[in-house]
């Protein structure tokens, strides 16, 4: 007849982010996961009936999400241009960056103080490059307040 197993241990574990549960023998996350901090790990899980003992490696991938939101590299972007500047003129460069591993991030005109000034620029939807769309006049608006998502 068998011997029944007495205990359960992992290594490769310091961090506790897994446990074994003892009666069924199955590893379980005892914390959250995060692919930015940790994506791999290699436990050793050992099982004894007190005289001899079994060890097994177990391999783990920890998954990237898209657990992050994407942080503009300024808040603020304050350009100065000529109401003579030509159409598609690059005005600005809006950078962004995400921490999630397989991040695309897609860049918009989402909304402005004067309604106008949305059909005077445009922007690109990868680069995050603002253009003039058309001429600007200075008498009909000193300023453009864009936000941009």
């Amino acid at each position: 007849m068998p011997s029944s197993v007495s205990s359960f241990g992992t290594g490769g574990n310091s961090d506790s982010v897994f446990e074994v549960e003892r009666t069924a023998a199955t590893i379980i996350i005892a914390k959250h996961l995060d692919a930015e901090q940790c994506s791999f790990y290699n436990l050793t899980v050992l099982a004894t009936d007190g005289t001899n003992t079994a060890y097994v490696q177990v391999y783990i991938t920890v998954l990237d999400s898209n657990d992050n939101d994407p942080i503009f590299s300024q808040q603020v972007y304050e350009v100065i241009i000529s109401e003579d500047t030509p159409p598609n003129t690059e005005v600005a460069q809006i950078l962004a960056s995400d921490r999630d591993e397989h991040h695309q991030l897609t860049y918009s005109l989402h909304s402005s103080i004067d309604s106008r000034s949305m059909s005077l620029f445009h922007i690109h939807p990868t680069l995050g490059t603002i253009y003039t769309a058309q001429r600007l006049d200075h008498e009909a608006c000193v300023q453009h307040i864009l936000t941009i998502i």
